[in-house]
């Protein structure tokens, strides 16, 4: 299986499915995060990181 590029929606990371520390799904999508600072953010809120 392929290790699929991602980027850490808060702080811009590169990292990997593989690499990824966490992740925490978000309406339907699954967003990884490289620590737990980045994905405590996220959650606390996803409007800021999320695109619409």
């Amino acid at each position: 299986m392929q290790d699929t590029q991602n980027t850490c929606p808060v702080c811009g990371m590169a990292l990997t499915d593989s690499t990824a520390a966490h992740q925490l799904e978000h309406e339907g999508t699954t967003y990884r995060f490289c620590c737990q600072e980045c994905m405590d953010a996220f959650a606390k809120d996803p409007s800021a990181y999320v695109k619409a």
